[in-house]
């Protein structure tokens, strides 16, 4: 099935957020995920959503890694209010929640990574110091030290 198609159908699928969803502005969007496993277990994250049981905690945790980055002086464009939520970002907020410093974190996406993401992702791999892999449909991401392995090619 060709890249297309598949955006296709996994943007027909449209999902609400709840009502105590701290997205309740955003009423619909396209449903696609981001997973990490810690412990021998899956945790599952969608854009927007709040069902994962510890949404409170990663959205603060999330909050958190923003104002660290502001403080180091991250350009603002990495907080643009419609990408703040992307599941890989949630996924990471997750990650650094459940595990020590400087243990690498692995995060599977559903869909291509976008830009603002890719950014994100190697903006805190600097100021955390910390190894993060992202892999997507088409490409293997190794954020390290502010640099990402695919040298944005694949974004």
């Amino acid at each position: 099935m060709g890249l297309r198609k598949r955006v296709t159908e996994q943007q027909s699928r449209v999902q609400e957020a709840p009502p105590s969803s701290p997205y309740k502005e955003r009423r619909e969007r396209p449903e696609f995920n981001s997973t990490i496993e810690i412990n021998g277990e899956t945790h599952t994250f969608t854009n927007y959503s709040s069902q994962h049981e510890e949404i409170e905690q990663v959205v603060n945790e999330l909050k958190s890694l923003v104002e660290k980055m502001k403080q180091d002086g991250a350009p603002e464009s990495l907080f643009e209010e419609d990408v703040l939520y992307h599941s890989e970002k949630l996924a990471l907020a997750y990650g650094l929640m459940k595990t020590i410093s400087g243990f690498p974190l692995i995060i599977s996406k559903s869909m291509p990574t976008c830009k603002n993401c890719h950014e994100f992702f190697n903006y805190v791999s600097k100021l955390l110091n910390r190894r993060i892999v992202l892999t997507d449909p088409h490409c293997f991401h190794s954020f390290s030290e502010g640099e990402c392995n695919c040298n944005g090619v694949c974004i």
